[in-house]
């Protein structure tokens, strides 16, 4: 593994680095008749490493990697995947407007506007879990308004949660 940088994400540290053994194939239709490989970067966390050897090899890091680029509109680990930047709103109730406005959960989170009852935060991120997980931590004091697939995935999430609390007979 080439390291390139390093990240840290809920008091876990992170490498992010090229693995040489993995590349990206493209069909040669999608390359118009030529075949190429491109770089996979990926993400380790190093509390899950268990052994390393140092070795002498030199590289260099690709001049076309740009750690700004990688992590685009992402919160946390998970890096910029093939979802797009969404522009999401969200209510805040209760205690969780002053937890939002304290602790923002991306430098692109807007306070939209405010009432007696609740506050709209708007994101322009992308919806990895990583970001899901993040609203999931003040579930039941906060709503996601738009877009629709991602207030349907957290709806999802609420489904599931349920199930594992509906009283069942244990005779």
């Amino acid at each position: 593994m080439e390291p390139y940088y390093l990240r840290i994400f809920k008091q876990r540290w992170y490498v992010i680095g090229r693995n040489p053994y993995y590349v990206w194939k493209k069909t040669e239709a999608e390359k118009r008749g030529k075949t190429y490989d491109r770089p996979i970067y990926r993400v380790y966390g190093l509390d899950r490493i268990s052994n390393v050897t140092v070795t002498q090899k030199k590289f260099e890091i690709d001049k076309d990697f740009s750690i700004e680029d990688y992590y685009d509109g992402c919160c946390g680990i998970i890096p910029n995947t093939n979802e797009d930047i969404e522009h999401i709103i969200v209510r805040a109730y209760w205690n969780a407007p002053d937890y939002l406005r304290s602790l923002p959960l991306h430098s692109s989170q807007q306070e939209i506007s405010s009432d007696e009852e609740s506050t709209l935060f708007s994101f322009d991120v992308r919806p990895t879990y990583d970001f899901l997980q993040m609203l999931l931590a003040q579930a039941d004091q906060i709503e996601v308004i738009e877009p629709v697939s991602v207030r349907n995935e957290m709806k999802r999430f609420a489904e599931n949660m349920l199930t594992y609390y509906k009283i069942q007979s244990h005779e």
